[in-house]
């Protein structure tokens, strides 16, 4: 394997003693489940993934995902993993789960999403391990440890959100539960759109994200928030109305005004440091040269949240979207 694979162990004599433990003996890890389907078959199904058909629990006890897109997904769908990945860029329970905090901060850390901690996966004992595109280099130990499912989506979350919640659902034998969920999602956003009836046919919309460690990125109209806006109807502005790389575009400093020239403006920050750089980005004289912030429709929003990649966060993206676009009036009016 990869020596990234491993760069999480405690020392390089474990990686090679789990290597072999793995790959030459692993019919002795204690609840070892065959990923080939040799098991009896009314006992697991088979599922399509990235790396073939896994035969998978049909009803999985002890899973762990590999992402926090992968994680929030099998929570949204009533399943408690007992350890996730956690990305290295989330430092902390996103607003939108806070009745969920407890939970989630009991869940097991097993490295980084990129960089699962391979050791400590194996001291869970999992019965189903899910994950996607990222780690497909990890895959041969994995598999050797739990039936292991790899979504072929390799980007991120942002713009592979709903298929990968897809692919989440059928892992789990979930699809009701899925179809459910879009259900009520298609409901919130149809109520959504009755709401705002004809106020905004003619305006457009600019989102600016505002991260210390993540300058000059926009998100584009296949990133996660695009999408919700783009269900709701409304219209991103000329220069985030296309589709970006992994759901972002990148823009230069020096076209910031005409990037930025939609008729509202939701700037997303996640911590301090995000508002001390919004902060002084208000006092460049750019800032005032904005149309929303001539118009006085500038709105700061949670980054965690617009960015969330998954229903609780999609769900809490609409909540804002009723805050600010039917509650808050025009400044004028």
């Amino acid at each position: 394997m990869t020596r990234r694979l491993f760069n999480k162990l405690s020392s390089p004599l474990i990686s090679i003693l789990i290597l072999i433990l793995l790959v030459g003996c692993h019919t002795i890890l204690p609840n070892h489940t065959s990923t080939t389907g040799s098991f009896p078959e009314e006992n697991c199904r088979f599922v399509k993934h990235a790396m073939g058909d896994t035969c998978v629990p049909q009803n999985p006890e002890r899973l762990v995902t590999i992402s926090d897109f992968t994680f929030y997904h099998a929570l949204f769908l009533g399943f408690e993993p007992i350890g996730n990945a956690f990305d290295d860029w989330r430092d902390r329970v996103p607003a939108y789960l806070a009745n969920k905090k407890q939970l989630i901060e009991s869940i097991e850390g097993l490295g980084q999403g990129s960089q699962p901690n391979i050791e400590k996966i194996l001291k869970l004992k999992p019965d189903l391990i899910i994950s996607w595109g990222d780690i497909l280099s990890a895959y041969p130990v994995l598999s050797e440890i739990a039936p292991t499912v790899i979504d072929e989506i390799s980007t991120n979350g942002n713009d592979g959100w709903r298929e990968h919640f897809h692919f989440v659902a059928k892992a789990l034998g979930k699809e009701d539960a899925e179809r459910q969920a879009w259900e009520n999602y298609d409901k919130r956003i149809h109520n959504l759109k009755e709401s705002m009836g004809e106020r905004y046919k003619n305006k457009t919309i600019s989102i600016m994200t505002v991260a210390h460690d993540f300058e000059n990125h926009a998100s584009s109209r296949n990133s996660f928030v695009g999408s919700i806006l783009s269900d709701v109807g409304l219209t991103l502005s000329n220069f985030q109305d296309i589709d970006g790389g992994g759901g972002w575009i990148q823009y230069s400093s020096e076209k910031f005004v005409n990037f930025f020239n939609g008729d509202i403006l939701f700037v997303t920050i996640a911590g301090e440091a995000d508002r001390t750089m919004l902060n002084e980005l208000q006092s460049e004289p750019l800032w005032e040269k904005l149309n929303a912030v001539k118009e006085g429709r500038v709105y700061v929003v949670d980054s965690l949240t617009w960015q969330g990649g998954n229903l609780f966060a999609a769900n809490a993206v609409i909540d804002d979207l009723y805050k600010y676009l039917i509650n808050t009036p025009w400044p004028s009016q």
